[in-house]
């Protein structure tokens, strides 16, 4: 089928019915219910291979539908939709990432990739190596560890071109996958895939939306690659709540909250054991409202250096007590998908089983602070 004709018919639900609508219905779910425990553990391992709904974070089948159009009109084998474009080449890299292993990346590659390199893969024992914008000199940078080379065509800012079959060519010859960011092309205008890359990245904030009203990322793969990429689905939001939460860190830095963070407590006579239980009250509150304890442990959990470092402690004195808060708070939250399940499977309200376990949680939060004063920060 033509690009237009792929355009038109793809993407709109299960075409065999006889009756359906003309776009696919939006689903928005984070919980899905099962019948039995036996159904629920099915569908736990169809969805290593197959597009089935299990969870919320791995896809709806509006998800589904539009993974279903992309990957068609790039030519590719299984494609994984991701919040952002930063998000989706960052999975790729950190899919391939290893001690030890070695990466090419363009030098025309989008410039946060760079700040994801550097933040992230050096903290792992990647070596990365920027290659030329046109990619002339990859096969000199080759390594024998060389796990992946990723480049970008036309490339950020100055729309360097390359010569991407023959790119191809000599890192297959060393059995190197290749992945490229294809933002600015898309699959209407470009098709890597079929010129021989094994990955194509699209930020479809950019051309695929062009509204400025929707970030997305996506990942299509071919049929090798999509094996050894399968597993990076498990780390998707993982990884995606990091760097967010780097970029929220770095955000709460740069206007000075955190300073004044510190300034404020230091002002009331405040020391860190006090400031450490204001911010675990706070993000242990977030963790409630939102039945979720990655998302904001996370958020702060890149200015907890910068706190330690101030009051004379240790960074994981701060972090663990955080990090122990959100879990209580996710527990005890109604909305939080186990407590949810748990009360459906039960047939009572969420409320009911929250209730049971506020007080025992409560104390433990408790405990927890001063387990924290007594033994950890003397």
């Amino acid at each position: 089928m033509g690009v237009n004709t792929i355009l038109t018919h793809s993407g709109r639900g299960d075409q065999s019915v006889e009756v359906r609508s003309v776009n696919p219905v939006v689903m928005r779910a984070s919980t899905i219910l099962f019948k039995d425990y036996d159904t629920w553990q099915k569908y736990r391992k169809l969805r290593a291979t197959d597009r089935v709904l299990s969870y919320g974070a791995r896809g709806t089948t509006t998800n589904f539908e539009l993974e279903k159009l992309v990957c068609e009109l790039e030519g590719g084998y299984r494609a994984q939709l991701f919040p952002t474009g930063l998000a989706a080449l960052a999975m790729v890299l950190l899919n391939y990432a290893e001690a030890g292993a070695h990466f090419i990346v363009s030098d025309a590659i989008y410039g946060p990739v760079r700040t994801v390199c550097n933040l992230f893969l050096s903290k792992v024992k990647v070596d990365v190596t920027f290659c030329k914008a046109d990619c002339s000199d990859v096969e000199s940078l080759i390594q024998p560890n060389t796990k992946l080379i990723l480049v970008e065509s036309p490339g950020s800012i100055l729309y360097e071109v390359i010569d991407l079959p023959k790119l191809c060519k000599i890192a297959h010859a060393h059995n190197i996958p290749v992945a490229i960011d294809n933002t600015y092309s898309s699959g209407y205008l470009y098709n890597p895939l079929k010129l021989g890359a094994d990955i194509s990245v699209i930020a479809a904030t950019k051309y695929l939306s062009g509204h400025s009203d929707v970030t997305m990322g996506i990942v299509i793969c071919n049929e090798k690659e999509w094996k050894n990429f399968g597993m990076g689905k498990y780390f998707a939001v993982v990884v995606t709540l990091i760097v967010a939460g780097q970029v929220f860190g770095k955000g709460l830095t740069a206007i000075g909250a955190v300073n004044a963070l510190i300034a404020g407590a230091e002002s009331m006579g405040l020391g860190v054991m006090s400031l450490i239980i204001v911010m675990g009250v706070i993000i242990g509150i977030i963790a409630f409202l939102m039945g979720s304890g990655n998302a904001p442990f996370y958020s702060f959990a890149s200015i907890a250096p910068a706190i330690a470092e101030k009051f004379g402690v240790h960074a994981a004195d701060v972090l663990l007590p955080l990090q122990t808060m959100t879990g209580f708070g996710r527990t005890m939250s109604p909305v939080t998908g186990g407590i949810v399940a748990v009360a459906g499977m039960a047939g009572v309200s969420p409320f009911r089983v929250v209730k049971r376990n506020m007080v025992p949680l409560l104390c433990c939060c408790v405990v927890n602070f001063l387990v924290v004063y007594l033994f950890i920060l003397p």
